[in-house]
């Protein structure tokens, strides 16, 4: 796949599941596919919820689910894109609240 030549390793075994998983998902991550959200929110939440609780979960995944596909992509392949996206994306809320 142009751009990922394999999943990421990492020693942290959540982490590396994640990124082990979230490779073998992306040849479904494209405009065409019309249950792309779902798809991908389904994969994210419940790392998700951990980041941010069970409150703000289905805000924050809404919100990353409706990124450019290049960004969902690069998040899908890599948990700390994943958690760098959430934490851009909680600022943004209490930067609005």
């Amino acid at each position: 796949m142009a751009g990922y030549p394999g999943p990421l390793a990492n020693p942290d075994p959540i982490i590396n599941a994640y990124n082990q998983r979230g490779f073998t998902i992306l040849p479904a991550v494209v405009p065409q596919n019309p249950n792309l959200k779902q798809f991908v929110g389904e994969f994210i939440y419940e790392y998700v919820e951990k980041f941010v609780g069970e409150e703000k979960a289905p805000k924050i995944t809404g919100m990353l689910i409706d990124l450019p596909i290049q960004e969902i992509k690069d998040y899908l392949y890599d948990f700390n894109k994943l958690s760098q996206k959430v934490y851009e994306a909680v600022t943004l809320l209490s930067q609005i609240s």
